[in-house]
């Protein structure tokens, strides 16, 4: 078995380690990890993120930022999409790492 799969050029994987590492992670079940990595590890800093490039192009470009309904607005639309888009990532990179796991099992 290869011990490194490299995915496109900045993307690789060491085989071994999450030979080792992913059937600890899945027997803590998919809602756990979709809620970790999907929700926690990725939309809420995304939405953070988002909310924070939002307050400086509002200030540079001199729109109202502080307003409670503006503010508010971003808020929940930042809360709301990284809800959304972190159930989506967190999914994908489930289904992924299953089928990478599966495959990896089945080659030995």
């Amino acid at each position: 078995m290869k011990t490194i799969l490299t995915i496109g050029r900045f993307f690789s994987i060491n085989l071994r380690r999450f030979v080792a590492w992913w059937p600890r992670v899945r027997s803590q079940g998919k809602r756990n990890f979709v809620l970790r990595s999907g929700i926690l590890g990725l939309g809420i800093p995304t939405a953070l993120l988002g909310l924070l490039l939002s307050a400086v192009v509002k200030i540079a470009t001199g729109k109202p930022f502080l307003q409670a309904g503006a503010l508010m607005f971003d808020i929940a639309l930042g809360a709301v999409l990284a809800v959304f888009g972190g159930v989506l990532w967190g999914n994908g990179i489930w289904a992924f790492n299953n089928r990478l796991y599966d495959s990896l099992v089945k080659s030995r």
